[in-house]
């Protein structure tokens, strides 16, 4: 029996843009980013996230994603392997460690109050580089729920917990990221014990958009290697 594989976005990111990653039994996880009405936060996540754990999965996750992924991994043990992209254990920058400016992230999070348009624009931009962003913001929008995923960048460290992690672990990295820095990826898989490790040339943050078909061959025989139905 195929294992429910389950797919945590990055932050801004419509669930849709991941539909070159999914398998026959994918959800496609939605934070709630783009509906005024949701009322769920962060610190609601992984009650959410229990309940729709129906048997043993597979967690695909992008970025702020990854970090959620990593956190439900120690909590749940029906999740049987993780699949980073763009991955990080914190995301801001740290002593001895490589991140973005912590004053990036929280300027970020100001501006995004009075201009969110002009945020993400300019964030899909940097997503997508070297090639040209596809995304367009979308016409709706919850700016608490997005500045609450700031927060999560902002503060949020598993570095410590690492070596708690007894599942298979694929990681998935763009050269060209301008988001999450390859050397902040290559860290975190050197400190999670048997973690795989791609990197792929020429690409930025939006890998798993760009190279879906390329990430979704890898992230099947990486189940396989595992015996792991998906």
């Amino acid at each position: 029996m195929a294992l429910n594989s389950i797919i945590l976005p990055g932050w801004g990111m419509p669930k849709e843009s991941y539909l070159g990653i999914s398998f026959s039994n994918s959800v496609l996880w939605d934070y709630g980013f783009w509906s005024e009405e949701s009322s769920d936060d962060f610190d609601s996540f992984f009650d959410s996230l229990k309940n729709s754990l129906d048997g043993d999965s597979v967690v695909i996750a992008h970025s702020m994603g990854s970090v959620l992924a990593l956190k439900a991994a120690l909590l749940f043990e029906g999740i049987k392997a993780l699949v980073l992209v763009s991955p990080f254990a914190r995301f801001t920058e740290d002593e001895g460690y490589v991140g973005i400016p912590f004053a990036n992230v929280s300027g970020m999070n100001k501006m995004l109050s009075s201009k969110p348009e002009f945020v993400l624009r300019r964030f899909y931009r940097d997503v997508f580089s070297p090639q040209k962003s596809t995304l367009k913001v979308p016409d709706t929008m919850n700016v608490d729920l997005l500045s609450d995923g700031l927060a999560v960048l902002e503060s949020w460290d598993l570095r410590d917990s690492l070596a708690e992690l007894n599942i298979p672990v694929l990681i998935l990295q763009g050269c060209d990221d301008k988001v999450v820095d390859s050397d902040t990826a290559k860290w975190l898989s050197d400190n999670i014990a048997g973690s795989d490790y791609v990197e792929f040339s020429g690409v930025g943050h939006a890998l798993p958009i760009v190279e879906a078909a390329r990430c979704s061959e890898l992230i099947a025989s990486f189940a396989e290697k595992h015996s792991l139905s998906i």
